[in-house]
This record gives structure tokens, C-alpha cells and sequence, in this order.
């Protein structure tokens, strides 16, 4: 075959038109006219000209010389011609049965209600020139439909015209691998002696078998098999892996529903066929499942012969099962391992004694070095971080949100100003600045307030405040979305926590608001352009991320009054989404678009983030050369992180496991997924997976962590874009969705599996998302600096977290000297007892001796 697609197709079309099947006469002249009537034509110009009224006579093929076989040069068109025995209908359900289509339909001048005759055609992506490749094709859509014209196996054969078109799909082009498996599947369901049979098909089908032996062209468009030879090693019934079929069906949907009864179609099955033969009891159990549905042919029976008989590797689970979450697994043999974590490097600490010193020369070099570099610390829970900022004059200190901004206020050594809470405000003009803040309409919310200030003495000291702290260069506490968005006097600014969902943050606005604002505007070209907006977004491939840097309004004014003085409220923050930097329409939810805006930072100021979650590949991906980073993370615990990594514990999986979770938690105190707190007995009330930043409450307890928080794949999406990550299509799957499966990946120090991206910078992301989570969750008990003990359920493992029996002894014995240290010495908090160490390890030794 060349290596072009198909635009138009090379064949032999009559130049004269006929109402009816030519007679014997008729006939001869055109078999004579033919080979000089060579056309280049597109699929729907010859539709055409083969039926009325311009019913033309046709070979498929493309003839230089004489109408013979030995005259064929090229072929990019296939027919199969019907004159009895089976309806069109029948032939369109068994190719769609076999996961196959065809291109068109016509009926012959013969044709009768009585007697349909007709003609199904199929074309190819790629021209033909090999002519026993071309025969091989032409034979193996032959036995797929064995009731066809046995004269179809001609090159040469030339095909009247006809009445009409009876089905058209011109953008369907035949799928060769696919052809052979399905008509493999397809003779072998219908024999008794399923050998004998693949072994007469393969004499025919040789050629189109050696074509794709390398498997290339057919992993990319099923990626079921290794085509090899019937020498090779047949599959050993003794030598294939044990399985737990009923942990199995808990993992996989699709096998589920098989094992319960359910009826599949025909591409489950083989699916399934391919993946069962790989492992213990497979076939006999796929044959049981069969015998639970009375619907099932009895060549279904069959498929394991096929798939053992061609030696097929397992199918990928994404190309047959209709269950998303079944793609997490590569297929059924991946999923039935039971999969352990590896520690490959040790994780090497330094003492908290240490790492505070570090951190505490490290700062004070910054402060005073004049730079303007975006200085990240990734610094460990209980450093100090944000008490050495308590100590710092002429700074902006931003903090995470109002509740961590009042209790830093109540730490600080120096005099600071504070920006105002809105909730300082009346409660009507509070609801009214939550709303224009919610639709982006942060402008109007300002000369808002300062027209209600003229008579509201609370709204006049609100801004008389907020003005106070941008003028002043004292220091100023503030949020990170102040500290963001105002420009501040400072030269220094300070944000605590980690800054990366205040930089990139994801919002959401509704299409019907799109369609609202469109049929309410005035001006025409501003209505064409949302128009165009609209229409993208409902013709989009979903889930994939889209710019809207080409976007420009003339009248901006009216939309925004529009949005502002519309009598029916806006939904979304519809402003902002103008503005955004790329959206994804939720594939979920058709009508739900998010997007993201990334905010900046002065570029004239020097910035410092303090967090213990900051991912140095994400701010390198931001601030590229300008950006400076210092990693003081490596703590060396004093309480003891014992994480269990049996199950995945998602949310899916805490459901199917929660009899065992609830056992091994009992009732400590849990933080977990908002909406999974009803499983165990003391979930914490306001604290969960996406809300557990700063807060002190759970200081020293023993709690449990519960959960591996998955973000969206849509924030995936729109960080990548928005970070400037490069995707190709390799990185997609045939969903048009990222590729996401799971499989063994090297991080963090581990070799582990888990439910993840094949493209490394998505995984960074992702990873990125889970860690901090569960570092926020597992650092509110404070185990680097307090004698807890935090269990944390995921099968993403923390560096510092003990992952088997031999470490979590080590651990619980560690912990113990702790607590008999802190009492021995008669300290409210061992914390302090560390200062007058020099390593930890040190102490561990001395006391060990002491109490031994």
C-alpha cells in the first residue's frame, strides 16, 4: 500500500448512463469502453453516478491495458454483490456486530420486494497496489459474508449501476486488522472444529495477515494481538497466574456484569475472551458466564479457541469496556495483581533543630539580598515558617484565607496593619460584594462600596482601612487574592502556603448564561462573536482545552451591564470566563464550561512562598529561570505516619472496602472526602480533602487520613494548557481523553502502582494534587514536631510515611522514646526538648540505652 490517505478513489467508471441492467449486447461494448474510462473521483461523486439517473457500469478497481486481471494496478474501493438469500439489514447488523460499518449501499435494477438485490461498498484509507494484497482483502470480506456473488473475487469484475442509494456513511472507511479478527471470530463461531476452520481462513487471508504481522497499524487501532505464526508456544493452561475472581469483579465493571448474566456485545466478549485466557480458570469461567444468558449464540463458545488459537494478548480495557473507570487497569491480567509498594531509596532526614536553622539563614539572606526572583521554600510542617514572618517589619504577608489572616494577626512581634474582612460589612451590602466578586465583576463591586460608603459609617471604615494597608509600606496582612491582585507599596512580598490554586485558579460559567447574554445584547458584531463562542463550544471535542485569546468585544460596557443589571441573576463568574486563558466543556455535564485565568506576579518585586507542598516542576513551568527553590522538607518525624496502601482508596473504593477501613480506623478521628464522612464513626466535622489548610485543632492527636484525592481530569486539562506543557496524540486515548490507566510508576523514592497519566508532566500535576492534600491532612495532628500517630488509607505513598511491618515497628518504637522523652523531661511539648539536641537520632540512641 502507499503511504497516502485517500481523498479520491482511481477506478474504471462507463461514460454512459443507464435506466436498466444492460442486456448481453450492451454489456460487451462496455467491457470494451472500460479500461479507457479511468476517473479520479470522491466517494460521494461516484454515489452519484451509480444510481438513477446517472447510473453508470463500474470496476472497483483501477485497470491500465485491457479488462483482465493481469491488467489491475491499483484498488482503494471493495464490493460485495447480494442476489439472495440475505436483506441489507441483516448484512448492516452483522458488520456492526463485529464492530464494522460500510461506506455505501445501492439496489440493483434487479432488485424486488421479493428478491432485494444490492451492492455494499466499502472504502479504504490507503490505495492498494499490491495485487495479492488486494485479493486477500476481497477474500476475507467474502467469508464474513459468505452469502455474497462468489464472482466478487474478480479484479476485473465490472458492477452495473442501480436504482438508488439505500445506505450511505462516506465518512466510514474499512479498518483491515479489525476485518480479519472479525472474520475470524466470525468462522470460527460457525464450526464445530474451530482449528480446521482459522487454518482454511488463514491460506486466504495470508497476505492481509502479513501486512500487519508487526502489529503496528493494528495496536493503534485495537491493540489486541501479536500476530504470530501456529509454531509459536501455545498458551500453558498450568503456567498461567491464580486469581481472585471475585476480588476481580469487584475492580472491573464490565467482568461484573458478565459474571452476573448481563448480555454483552460481541466486542465485550472477545474482549474479555482475550483477557481471560491469560489467566486461571478464565475460559471455563467464560463459559459459565454464557450459559447465564440463554440469548447468546452458541459460536460464542468459540471465542477462547480463536484468541488462544491466534495467540492474542490481552485486550486494553478502554477499547472494549463501556465503564470509564474500568481504564484505570490496562487490562484484566494488571488488575488481578496484587500490588505492593517499594521503597527504592531510603528517605534520608535531617532533624527539625536543623532544618529551622536552614530555613532561618536561608530567609534572612533573602530578605536582604536585592533581587527580584520568585524565592520558593518547600518547608516542612512545624519550621517555624510562619512564625519567623510574625518577626519581619516593611513586609505584605499574605495568608491563605480570612480565619489563618486573624490568627497570624494574633502571633505577630512587630505592628502590622490588616486588611479588612468583608464580612465587617452590613449583610446586605456583604451578599451584594460576594455576588459582583462572584460573576468577576470586582470593579463594580469597588465603586460600589465606595457609594455606599458616603452613608454607611461600617462601609466607610472598611475602605478607609483597605486603603490605609495598600498605601502603607508597614507590614500588611492580607489573602492571597489581595496579595495578588492589588499593587502593592512593598518591595517584599510574602505569600504563606502554597500559592499555586491563588496563581491558576478554575472557575465555571453555564452555557444557557452564554445564550441569555447573547439574545439581550444589542450590538450585532459583539452578538456574532459570543454567537461564534457558543457555537464552539457545542461542537467541541469535550474535555479538551480550548483558548480564547482571539477573543475581543467592541462594547465590553453592555455586557457588563448587562450582566450586572439583569433582573435574572447570572449563574457563573461570566466576566472572568472573557478573560480566561483556555475553558474545557465538562464532558459529564455539556452545559458546565470551566476554564482558567492565570494571574500574575510583579515583576519588580521580590516574592517569597512559603509552603510545604510546593512542586518545583509546576512553579518552574511558571516562572521558568526567574524562580528560586529551596527544598527543607526532608523533617525527621517525631510522632510516627503508618500508611496502608492495600487498596487504592478512591471514593469508588472506599464504598466496596469500607467494612475493612472502618475495623483498622475504630474511632479516631478521621479526615476524608466531604461526602465520605457518613463511613466512620469520628469523621471530623469541618475539616476534610480540600479543607484541611493550617489549622491547629488536631495538634498532637492520633487521627487517621483516609482517602487518595483524585483531581478532576478538567483541572489536569487546564493546568497542562495554561503551564504550557506539551501533549501529542499519543497522549490521548480513543475517547479523546488523556491517556489514564493504571500502572507501575518510579516516585517520590517508591516504585508503586496507581490510577494514572502515560505522559509524565500530566502525572507531575496530578501527583502534585494528591500529595498536597495528604500532606495537609496528615499535618494537622503535627507528627514532625508532636508525638502522634496519623494511619493514612492511600496507595500513594508519602516519602516520610512507614509502608510495611518492618518500618511501622521501627516507627511505633521510635514514638514511644519520644513520649517517654517528653515526660522525662516534663515538657508540655517535645518540641522544645529538641532544641537542646543536636540530631535526633542521637537522643533515640542515648535514651534507648537509658530505658534498656
Amino acid at each position: 500500500m502507499e503511504n497516502k490517505d485517500v481523498n479520491k478513489h482511481k477506478l474504471l467508471l462507463d461514460n454512459k448512463i443507464y435506466t436498466q441492467k444492460p442486456d448481453q449486447a450492451q454489456a460487451k461494448k462496455i467491457s470494451q469502453r472500460l479500461p479507457y474510462c479511468g476517473v479520479e473521483i470522491t466517494i460521494e461523486e461516484f454515489a452519484k453516478s451509480i444510481v438513477l439517473p446517472n447510473s453508470k457500469t463500474w470496476v472497483a478497481g483501477y485497470l491500465e491495458g485491457g479488462r483482465k486481471n493481469e491488467y489491475w494496478k491499483s484498488q482503494s474501493i471493495l464490493a460485495l454483490d447480494f442476489d439472495s438469500g440475505i436483506t441489507f439489514y441483516n448484512v448492516l447488523e452483522r458488520l456492526k456486530e463485529y464492530n464494522l460499518n460500510c461506506t455505501l449501499a445501492y439496489s440493483t435494477f434487479s432488485s424486488s420486494e421479493e428478491i432485494p438485490k444490492f451492492r455494499v461498498i466499502f472504502q479504504l484509507e490507503e490505495a492498494i497496489t499490491d495485487k495479492s494484497t488486494r485479493d486477500s482483502i476481497q477474500l476475507t470480506l467474502m467469508a464474513l459474508f459468505p452469502e455474497c456473488h462468489k464472482q466478487c473475487k474478480d479484479a476485473a469484475r465490472i458492477y452495473f449501476g442501480g436504482k438508488e442509494i439505500i445506505y450511505g456513511n462516506y465518512d466510514y472507511f474499512l479498518n483491515l486488522p479489525q476485518l480479519l479478527e472479525s472474520t475470524r471470530n466470525y468462522v470460527a463461531e460457525r464450526t464445530k472444529n474451530v482449528s480446521q476452520s482459522l487454518k482454511r481462513l488463514d491460506r486466504k487471508t495470508e497476505k492481509l495477515e502479513k501486512r500487519y504481522k508487526s502489529g503496528t497499524a493494528y495496536n493503534k487501532s485495537i491493540e489486541t494481538s501479536k500476530f504470530i505464526t501456529n509454531s509459536e508456544k501455545s498458551i500453558d493452561a498450568h503456567e498461567l497466574p491464580r486469581v481472585d475472581w471475585d476480588d476481580l469483579r469487584l475492580k472491573i465493571k464490565l467482568l461484573d456484569d458478565f459474571m452476573n448474566g448481563e448480555w454483552l456485545y460481541h466486542l465485550q466478549l472477545f474482549g474479555l475472551a482475550t483477557n481471560m485466557i491469560h489467566l486461571r480458570g478464565g475460559e471455563k469461567l467464560f463459559k459459565e458466564c454464557l450459559d447465564l444468558n440463554p440469548k447468546y449464540a452458541k459460536g460464542k463458545y468459540n471465542l477462547p479457541g480463536v484468541a488462544k488459537y491466534y495467540e492474542y494478548n490481552p485486550m486494553r480495557l478502554e477499547n472494549f469496556s463501556t465503564y470509564e473507570e474500568d481504564w484505570t487497569y490496562k487490562n484484566l491480567k494488571e488488575a488481578s495483581i496484587k500490588k505492593k509498594v517499594i521503597r527504592l531509596e531510603t528517605y534520608k532526614t535531617k532533624t527539625m533543630q536543623q532544618l529551622r536553622e536552614q530555613l532561618r539563614e536561608s530567609l534572612s539572606n533573602v530578605l536582604v539580598s536585592n533581587d527580584t526572583f520568585v524565592h520558593v521554600f518547600k518547608a516542612a510542617t512545624g519550621l517555624g515558617k510562619t512564625e519567623l514572618c510574625t518577626e519581619l517589619n516593611n513586609i505584605l504577608l499574605a495568608l491563605p484565607n480570612h480565619s489563618l489572616k486573624t490568627e497570624v494577626s494574633n502571633r505577630m512581634k512587630v505592628s502590622y496593619k490588616n486588611t479588612p474582612s468583608i464580612k465587617s460589612l452590613p449583610q446586605e451590602v456583604q451578599k451584594k460584594v460576594e455576588y459582583l466578586y462572584s460573576i468577576g465583576a470586582t470593579t463594580k463591586a469597588a465603586s460600589y462600596l465606595k457609594e455606599m460608603a458616603r452613608t454607611n459609617e461600617a462601609c466607610k471604615k472598611y475602605l478607609n482601612n483597605t486603603q490605609a494597608c495598600y498605601a502603607s509600606t508597614d507590614t500588611v496582612i492580607t489573602t492571597h487574592q489581595k496579595g495578588l491582585l492589588i499593587d502593592w507599596s512593598h518591595d517584599t512580598l510574602i505569600f504563606d502556603e502554597d500559592l499555586i490554586s491563588s496563581l491558576l485558579p478554575i472557575d465555571k460559567v453555564y452555557i444557557n448564561d452564554l445564550i441569555r447574554l447573547e439574545a439581550n445584547l444589542t450590538n450585532d458584531s459583539d452578538r456574532h462573536t459570543l454567537s461564534q463562542i457558543i457555537n464552539e463550544i457545542r461542537h467541541c471535542r469535550h474535555n479538551a482545552p480550548i483558548t480564547l485569546d482571539f477573543l475581543l468585544f467592541e462594547n465590553p460596557q453592555e455586557i457588563e451591564d448587562e450582566v450586572l443589571d439583569s433582573s435574572v441573576k447570572y449563574d457563573g463568574n461570566l466576566l472572568h470566563f472573557f478573560e480566561c486563558d483556555y475553558f474545557i466543556v465538562d464532558s459529564r455535564d455539556r452545559d458546565t464550561i470551566h476554564y482558567v485565568k492565570k494571574r500574575r506576579l510583579p515583576e519588580d518585586k521580590k516574592v517569597i512562598i512559603l509552603s510545604a507542598t510546593a512542586n518545583e516542576e509546576i512553579y518552574r513551568h511558571l516562572f521558568g529561570d526567574r524562580l528560586r527553590f529551596s527544598d527543607l522538607s526532608n523533617v525527621e518525624t517525631v510522632g510516627v505516619i503508618e500508611q496502608d496502601t492495600t487498596y487504592s482508596y478512591s471514593r469508588q473504593s472506599l464504598q466496596k472496602h469500607s467494612k475493612y477501613i472502618r475495623e483498622l480506623v475504630g474511632d479516631k478521628l478521621t479526615i476524608t472526602f466531604m461526602k465520605q464522612k457518613d463511613i466512620f464513626e469520628n469523621s471530623v466535622e469541618d475539616m476534610h480533602f480540600g479543607k484541611a489548610v493550617g489549622s491547629n485543632e488536631l495538634k498532637g492527636q492520633d487521627i487517621a487520613v483516609v482517602g487518595t484525592p483524585h483531581v478532576n481530569p478538567i483541572v489536569i486539562g487546564l493546568y497542562a494548557s495554561v503551564l504550557g506543557i506539551k501533549v501529542s496524540t499519543a497522549d490521548f486515548n480513543n475517547k479523546g481523553l488523556y491517556h489514564f490507566r493504571q500502572q507501575q510508576v518510579v516516585h517520590n523514592g517508591y516504585q508503586f502502582w496507581i490510577s494514572t497519566y502515560d505522559n509524565k508532566d500530566l502525572r507531575n500535576i496530578q501527583f502534585y494534587f494528591i500529595e498536597s492534600e495528604l500532606r495537609q491532612a496528615v499535618g494537622r495532628a503535627r507528627p514532625n514536631t508532636e508525638p502522634a500517630t496519623v494511619k493514612l488509607f492511600s496507595n500513594y505513598p508519602l516519602p516520610e510515611a512507614c509502608i510495611n511491618d518492618e518500618e511501622i515497628e521501627a516507627g511505633q518504637s521510635k514514638l514511644q522514646i519520644n513520649k517517654d522523652l517528653a515526660a522525662k523531661k516534663s515538657i508540655n511539648s517535645l518540641e522544645e526538648c529538641l532544641f537542646d539536641f543536636e540530631d535526633t537520632d542521637n537522643i533515640l540512641k542515648r535514651e534507648l540505652v537509658a530505658f534498656s
